[in-house]
């Protein structure tokens, strides 16, 4: 029973894995397109445990962490995406997808615009659409296996995010910067899809005490 709720617990990632690797290896994704989803899949991790919470806070009252998960999570996303921002500034003049990535970014964080990258627009959407839907399947089979425990939902939602990332943001990074061949990152996505399938979220982060509810 338990290996059978784990592998339909990563059924979000094992979709998401399968997609990020058609990316890479049939439709010519540069690496910086596969970092921008899994950026993508924290933010949506954030945002959707962020408001899982305060629903369930609304529904039944108690302790729920909101802002002790806002401000963690909240710093490791901006570490994550800061490092994002390095490293498609430092491969911008070699990787076009990069200099859009970078440009679009810079202009929402530090002029407080919106330059729509045309040229990769219909990948950045599908990505956006693929990765949201894993990641609301995901969360909500988290928040159903936990029993809408809000201990357990912050920081399994700590779990899996932090080893996995550090561990695929970094290695794009190392793949990018070394020049190593691109398809080493399918390499690292089926890593993250088997540490999801291993059930290493459910051992959770140590960010809340289960007895502090």
């Amino acid at each position: 029973m338990e290996i059978r709720n784990r592998v339909i617990g990563a059924i979000g990632s094992a979709v998401e894995g399968v997609f990020f690797i058609w990316g890479m290896l049939f439709a010519g994704w540069s690496p910086m397109l596969a970092a921008f989803g899994y950026w993508v899949e924290e933010a949506a991790v954030y945002l959707v445990t962020f408001t899982a919470l305060v629903i369930i806070k609304i529904a039944r009252g108690g302790r729920m962490f909101i802002p002790r998960f806002t401000f963690i999570y909240g710093f490791v996303f901006f570490v994550h995406t800061i490092f994002f921002l390095i490293l498609a500034g430092i491969t911008a003049k070699s990787d076009p997808v990069a200099e859009k990535l970078f440009e679009a970014f810079f202009r929402i964080f530090v002029r407080g615009g919106l330059s729509w990258p045309r040229e990769i627009m219909a990948d950045i959407a599908i990505i956006t659409v693929v990765v949201t839907a894993g990641t609301l399947y995901t969360v909500f089979f988290r928040i159903r296996r936990s029993g809408s425990d809000p201990s357990v939902i912050v920081n399994r939602s700590f779990g899996a995010i932090i080893a996995p990332h550090f561990l695929l943001l970094f290695g794009i990074g190392g793949i990018i910067l070394s020049g190593a061949p691109s398809a080493l990152v399918v390499v690292l996505i089926i890593v993250k899809v088997l540490v999801d399938l291993s059930g290493f979220a459910d051992r959770g982060s140590p960010i809340v005490s289960p007895g502090e509810g």
